[in-house]
């Protein structure tokens, strides 16, 4: 038995944003489908943020119909649950437009109950925000003890999270809650591809299907899971049209050097280009921005600059606004988890309008913890 595992494809990244960029989350799909039908695989999994917003529409919404009809034409079976890119406005709740709209093309998994037949059972459970980790533990116990009662042959168990052991602050969920029932873990929301034992089985994060961060891994793609022998084997399928990302600093009296050198490389598809010039002031940068251009896609739209000043560096850099509010609200707050909660899903809903939602959620936060 073979299935794929797939996470973190983030349809419609960058819409509205960059048309090119936008594209390259559509072809990785594509790819991926591709691979999988050649290759005659029989389920896929999916574990979340299959839209990079809850909003279902437009070309994010055609593609992934087009890509799921092509799979469920073919015979393929496809399980997903749903990451916090993929979650309504009200917290932790489908939303229904997008579990509607896939209706018969693959089955939603993400309420905790078994899915699947005799030969194999699927259970799953959206992503959950940090302030509701306890209620997350909870349904955990409660599938451990249907997995064990159930009898088909294989055991997967779908989720969206981060793990402390492997992610430090980035973990939501400790693995030790996570049950021994099941052959294959099929995670989702880290970007870097993971795996390792947990209990009889494996556990493993494919990464995201195209990168969408400059620090994200420049290789990406999705798993092959064996789960015909005793012991679940994993292979990597690394897609070949992922757009390369190159990262360059340099003093500002050799910039000229490193444009050349830039210009001189070619490259099958655009890569997209950070690069920062050291300098003792600020200056204008626009026509090396326009000849790089030509070749790249620049990271931010043009070239950053770090100053050098008498008051140390001074980076021409947008700030990180979300690490900085959490920064600033756990200074004030004195408590990290709730300077998350506050600054993250709260916010969020008070921006939305959804006020009466936001102060439910407050009193969810607190009853939780």
């Amino acid at each position: 038995m073979i299935i794929a595992h797939l996470s973190d494809t983030h349809l419609g990244r960058y819409m509205g944003e960059d048309e090119e960029r936008e594209r390259d989350h559509y072809e990785a799909f594509r790819e991926a489908v591709d691979f999988i039908l050649e290759d005659h695989v029989r389920i896929v999994v999916h574990s979340g943020d299959i839209l990079n917003k809850p909003l279902v529409y437009g070309t994010p919404l055609k593609v992934l119909l087009a890509e799921l009809g092509r799979l469920s034409q073919s015979g393929v079976k496809t399980y997903f649950t749903l990451g916090e890119h993929d979650i309504a406005s009200y917290p932790g709740t489908p939303n229904p437009l997008l579990l509607d709209s896939v209706l018969g093309l693959a089955e939603y998994v993400g309420d905790g109950r078994r899915h699947g037949d005799d030969k194999i059972s699927v259970f799953g459970l959206m992503r959950h925000h940090k302030a509701f980790t306890r209620k997350l533990e909870d349904k955990l116990e409660k599938i451990a003890a249907e997995a064990r009662n159930t009898g088909s042959r294989r055991k997967i168990l779908i989720l969206h999270q981060g793990l402390h052991e492997l992610h430090g602050p980035a973990g939501d969920l400790s693995l030790a809650v996570i049950p021994d029932e099941f052959d294959y873990y099929a995670m989702g929301h880290i970007h870097n591809p993971s795996s390792r034992v947990k209990g009889r089985g494996l556990l493993a994060y494919p990464g995201a299907l195209h990168w969408t961060k400059i620090d994200d891994p420049d290789e990406c793609g999705f798993y092959l899971v064996d789960l015909s022998g005793r012991e679940p084997e994993l292979e990597w399928v690394r897609l070949s049209n992922v757009r390369p990302k190159i990262v360059r600093q340099v003093d500002e009296e050799d910039v000229g050097m490193m444009v050349s050198q830039l210009l001189s490389e070619n490259h099958v598809k655009k890569p997209l280009l950070s690069l920062m010039v050291r300098t003792t002031e600020r200056k204008n940068m626009r026509k090396l921005e326009e000849e790089l251009s030509e070749k790249y896609l620049l990271h931010g739209g043009r070239i950053m600059q770090v100053v050098r000043g008498s008051n140390g560096l001074v980076y021409d850099e947008p700030p990180n606004i979300e690490r900085e509010l959490v920064k600033l609200a756990s200074e004030v707050i004195k408590d990290d988890v709730d300077a998350v909660f506050f600054t993250g899903e709260f916010r969020r809903l008070l921006v939305e309008g959804a006020v009466k939602h936001a102060f439910e959620l407050v009193w969810k936060h607190y009853r939780e913890r």
